[in-house]
Parts: structure tokens; sequence; C-alpha cells
């Protein structure tokens, strides 16, 4: 079923209801943008009438925060902020960075026409300021009114990372990463591929209302060690899920009316790298390093093919327009520079015909010089560089494309790999219609009722129930409840990374949406939050005792027989900064579990992670229902839905989950005594009849 567009003028919701309005089913109203309806000879036209220049400039995607004037008259003040803006949000919309903040002018972009440049992105957590799409908008057409200055007069490709829904603007909505979309299952026990579709329109409409027209989802990695830091950005450890749900979100962000390509990545094999291969630029970020990010993929090519490849073909099939090449490296080999992979494998044997689009900076990895490594990389099968141009202080984007141009003329770029990278990118332009004059589609309302009701729907289903003793659950809604935990009261921590900003944000200022505290409170006026000085006291078990035990500021005991639901997990993270050596719930969170446990409570757990947590068995036999959330986004009422029995609990593991920290590989949880709870477990629990 092909995905429809969402458009919608309703405000936002936050409060849940029951039971819930049905969503639409898509339709197949719009075709999908084909690579092979283009007209060959218009390319040949177009490569014809444009200089060694244009081509050249068509083959860069730049960061466009390095044309604020404030970048190019001082980068170190821009990658300051842009550093600030990772860790120190608030101060980061201070006056001081007033300047860069606003949306790009003509006068801003003017560099763009001069060179020709064929792409822009804006990277983690980029935005204009005010944040808002009336903003992105503004800046996108001063982006692409300075593109139709050039000589081509070729429009821009505007690239976003859009993984969870458009995931750089405030207020947006954000459903769940991944890992918890391969979790959910239809009214028939399949996974809902139809759901991830509708997902995905979603998303695509919530972008192209930003004046975005690429987005770089989704990511078809099958991750196979739960240390790696970008887990969640994994439907599942299984391929045949990944191939399944891949392909349905190429058809949901490209079956639209208006333009907007979906991006397959990161080819191939990043899911696959060998533990202590990986990266070590993260440690500013809080990456423990060597771990797995960017690492080496030690497999042999059967191995390869089968569980990595494998999950790229249905989305190929499907029409994926574009495909990015990986960080990592297989078997010793830059995948930017592996020629056998890029153009034998993916370009031959798969007969992808759309653009291959470097990684933010990879191209940088694969020589000690620019001009080395743009060359191999382009030899190899890279057709579009994405890069920094020179926001964190490395090699401008104007230096970038004249090496390219001085490669050519020295002879060691022939000039007929450079038509063909710039005739795939010609070609991607034109399936998206962006070479002929179309009428604007509406942008849709970002963040209205429709849009959140479907993101609250994929939470419900996203959710996994563990354990349920004692019939812990459904929670009643007249019955006394204590809520506590990092995690119920955070959006950001629901949110997880890869929100708002590149690592992610913490509490509840920076976008808009339901908590899962607020999703409880509005079901339960019995609820009420522990004590915040019983949460700080977890680390000392016999103070958290005392804690609970007596009345603090007024607050009174805690009942012995009430039902304690404690939301914990992991803080947000990306890429590297994620890679962790063990992967277990963090020591503070089961002591907060053995503080609150005293036999007659019921304690209830809900898990906020982007990957499966090993529990330890004391704990876990404390926990009488364990509920797996994921990251889910903006709309933690969807698993107060699930907590109440408004919503059927039937969502099914799509990853093995650990007995302990000793199983993070896919292939140990296979053996031996096998993985405590295997891949497709989940307990289910009907609704509750209303």
């Amino acid at each position: 079923m092909a995905a429809r567009s969402l458009g919608c003028a309703d405000a936002p919701s936050t409060a849940p209801t029951a039971p819930f309005p049905s969503s639409t089913a898509p339709t197949d109203q719009y075709p999908s943008p084909s690579l092979d309806a283009v007209d060959e000879a218009r390319l040949d036209a177009l490569l014809a009438a444009m200089s060694l220049s244009d081509k050249v400039g068509q083959m860069f995607q730049i960061d466009w925060r390095i044309l604020r004037p404030a970048a190019t008259g001082n980068p170190l003040k821009s990658a300051a902020h842009s550093l600030v803006r990772a860790l120190f949000p608030r101060l980061a919309s201070s006056a001081f960075f007033h300047d860069e903040q606003r949306p790009l002018t003509e006068s801003d972009a003017a560099a763009l026409a001069s060179r020709g440049v064929g792409s822009v992105l804006g990277g983690g957590g980029a935005a204009p300021r005010p944040n808002r799409p009336s903003q992105w908008r503004e800046q996108s057409r001063a982006l692409q009114a300075a593109a139709g200055r050039s000589h081509a007069r070729v429009p821009l490709l505007i690239g976003n990372d859009s993984v969870h829904g458009q995931n750089n603007l405030r207020h947006a909505t954000l459903f769940p990463h991944h890992i918890g979309l391969g979790c959910m299952r239809d009214a028939a026990g399949a996974p809902d591929v139809e759901l991830v579709e509708r997902l995905a329109a979603l998303a695509a409409a919530e972008s192209h209302a930003c004046g975005v027209n690429w987005m770089f989802t989704p990511c078809v990695a099958v991750p196979q060690d739960v240390r790696w830091g970008r887990t969640f950005e994994g439907f599942s450890e299984d391929p045949a899920l990944v191939a399944a749900l891949g392909a349905a979100t190429v058809r949901g962000v490209q079956r639209q009316p208006f333009p907007m390509a979906a991006c397959l990545k990161h080819w191939v094999g990043d899911g696959g790298t060998r533990f202590g291969t990986g990266t070590d630029s993260f440690a500013w970020a809080g990456g423990e390093g060597h771990i797995l990010d960017q690492g080496d993929a030690l497999l042999d090519e059967a191995e390869l093919r089968a569980r990595h490849v494998a999950a790229y073909v249905p989305a190929l099939r499907a029409g994926a327009l574009t495909v990015m090449a990986s960080y990592s490296s297989w078997n010793g080999v830059k995948l930017h520079a592996s020629s056998y992979l890029l153009t034998t494998v993916l370009k031959g044997e798969l007969g992808f015909r759309g653009l291959v689009v470097s990684d933010y900076n990879a191209v940088q990895q694969c020589a000690p010089s620019f001009d080395e490594a743009v060359v191999a990389c382009v030899l190899a099968g890279v057709d579009m560089v994405m890069t920094s141009g020179g926001l964190w202080g490395d090699l401008g984007w104007e230096e970038q494309i004249e090496a390219v141009e001085a490669a050519v003329r020295r002879g060691q770029l022939p000039l007929r790999r450079v038509d063909d990278a710039v005739r795939r990118i010609l070609r991607v332009k034109a399936a998206l219609g962006l070479l002929e004059p179309r009428p604007a589609h509406p942008p849709a309302s970002v963040g209205c009722a429709s849009h959140r009701e479907l993101a609250r729907r994929a939470v419900r289903q996203s959710l996994v129930l563990l354990k349920n003793e004692r019939r812990a659950l459904p929670l009643a809604a007249a019955a006394p409840l204590y809520v506590g935990g990092a995690g119920a009261d955070d959006l950001g921590m629901q949110c997880g990374g890869w929100s708002i900003e590149w690592l992610g944000f913490r509490g509840n200022d920076a976008t808009a949406g339901t908590t899962i505290w607020g999703g409880v409170a509005a079901v339960c006026r019995r609820s009420q939050r522990l004590p915040a000085a019983a949460a700080e006291a977890a680390g000392w078990h016999a103070a958290a005792r005392r804690c609970l035990a007596a009345p603090l500021g007024g607050t009174p005991p805690m009942d012995d027989a009430a039902t304690v639901l404690l939301v914990l997990g992991e803080a947000p993270y990306a890429e590297g900064a994620g890679d962790a050596k063990e992967v277990c719930l963090s020591p503070s969170d089961a002591r907060l579990v053995d503080a609150v446990a005293n036999g007659r409570r019921k304690v209830v757990v809900v898990l906020l992670c982007g990957r499966p947590l090993a529990v330890p068995p004391a704990t876990l036999d404390q926990i009488d229902a364990l509920l797996v959330a994921w990251l889910p986004g903006t709309e933690g009422a969807g698993v107060a839905d699930g907590l109440f029995g408004f919503s059927a609990l039937n969502g099914k593991l799509s990853f093995s989950w650990p007995r302990d920290s000793s199983q993070p590989l896919r292939e140990q949880r296979e053996q031996g005594d096998g993985a405590l709870f295997s891949r497709g477990f989940g307990l289910e629990l009907a609704a509750v009849s209303s």
C-alpha cells in the first residue's frame, strides 16, 4: 500500500483518551518517482551545457551553517557555537549567537550561485531561529533562489536527517526511533509495515513544510552488537525485518505530491563492526572510544551479503533515489574508498542508478590529505561529497571544490567519472521533478493533532511487555500510584538522540509533547510523584528506605501496598557517543528498584532505551511488570495508553534480550543458555473494555 500525504490544520493534542479514533489507511494516490522514467536525452543536453566548474559544484553538499556571515567571518566562533549548542542549548539561544541563528538570505547564499553547488544540508541540530517552519521555508527559498542564479540554474537538493520525524524542528511530531518501529505488530500479529509507511509519510510532510526535499532515512543497518551507539537506528538484528521496513519507509517518504527523496544508509555493514575497532573521535561527547562506531566489519563476503547487503535489496527495488556510504570499513578498507562495494556491487550487480552521497566529512578519513581522499572516494563511486565545508576549522568548501577541479585537470580524476556522478545527481533531481516548473504544494501543519495521534498509535504498538506478574498491568485508573525515575517527566529522555540536537536534550523545554508522567496523570487522578529526595537518595540504599518510610516536606509516606511506576533507562546519545563497553541497567536505577520494593508493593518498570539493557537477576525478581518503551518520541501518552489498558499490548522484540552484559552479540544470545528473551518474544495483554 502506498503512503498518503499527511496534511492537517488541527492544534496539538496532549491528554490520553479512550477509545481511540482509527487512522485513515494509506492510498495509491501518488506514484513513486522513478529513475528509469527520466529522459536521459535531457540529461545529455544539460551535461553538454555545463562547464567543469558547474559539474564539480553539483558534486558537493555543504552544511548551510557555513554560509552564515558569522561563520565565514569567524569560523572559530561558528565552531564554538555548534559545540555550545550541543552541550548547553539554553546558552546557545543567547544574543551572542543571534546573528548565526537567523535564516539565511539570498545575499548570504550568493556563493552557491558562483560555485553551482548541488546540495546543502543542516547537520544534527541545525536550525534557523526562531525554529519554526516559516523560518525554515524562508531560508529554503533563499537557498533555491541563489541556486537559480548559477550558470547551470539547477535547483538544490536540501537535506535533513528526519530520522523519526523532522527532528531538527521545534514542535515537530517525533515518533519512535527505528528500534521501536521494528517491534510494532498489526492486528494479524505481523510487522506493521503499513504503519511504518504512514509514519514515513508524516515525517516527509513535516520536512516538506520546512522546504526540505531530501531525507536521510531509512537506516537499514542490521546491528549485531548492542554496545553500538547506533543500535536504536536499526529496525532489528534480523535482516529480513530490516528489509521489509526499510522498503516501507522508502515508499512512505517518496510517494508524495511534493518532491522528497529517501536515502538508504549506511552502505554497508556498519551494523557488523568488530568490538575494539571503532573510532575514538567522540571522547568529547562522552564516548568511551575504540569500541564499535565507524569501526571495521571483519566479515567474509558471504556473511556481508547475507546479513547486511540483503537488507538493502527490497528498499532499492522500492525505488530509493539515494544511498549514503558508511563511515565504517570492511576488512580494513574504508567503505567510501571501496570501488568493489560502491561500484561493482551497488551500482553494478544491484543496478542502482541513483546517487551515492558520502557521510558528513567522511571523505577526509580516507587519506592524509583531502586532495588524495576525494580522488580515491570519487573513483570508488561516491557521487556527492557531504562536507561541513570549514565549519569546524577544516578545509573550506570552496577549496574542496577547487581540489576536485584541479584533480580533473591533472588527469587524476577522469572527466567521464565526473560526468557519471553528475548525471546521477541530475537524474535524481529530474525524477523528483525539480528540473521542471511545478506548482508548489501547500505545507502541512507541523505537530498537529492527527500527526500526533498517528505517532501515539506507533508508541502504543511499539511497547513490548517482558514480564507481568501479580496482574501488575493493566494499572487501575482509580487506584493510588506513585511515579518516579529519571525518565518519568523528561521529553528528552523519551526522544533520545537525533532530537532537536544531534546528541538529544534533557528536560521538557526544547520541544512540545507529552511526557509519560503527563499521560499517566491525565488518567490517574490519584497518581503522585515519588519524593525527589527518594530518587536522589537511591545511590544510598538505607537513606532511600528512610525517605520512603517517613514524610518528606509535607509528602505523606508511601502506602506499603501501593503500586509504584518507575521510568528508567538511558540518557540520550548519538553515534559513537553512545558506544559502551557494557550495556545494562544503571546501578542507580537498580538501587531505586530495590529501594521501593517491599514485597507488598507492585513495582512496574518502563524502560526508555535505545537497545536491550541487561537487568540484574535480583533486580528483575523485584519487578512485577517490565514494559520496554524504547525511545518513543514526543507522544508519551501512548505509553500511558498501554499501561492502563486503553490499548492492547502486543509488541514483539526485534532484538533478542541479553541475560547479562556478557551477551552483547546476537550470536552469543543464540548460543549456550540463550537470550533471556528471544527475538519475537512479547507477552500479550488485551485492551480493557470501555
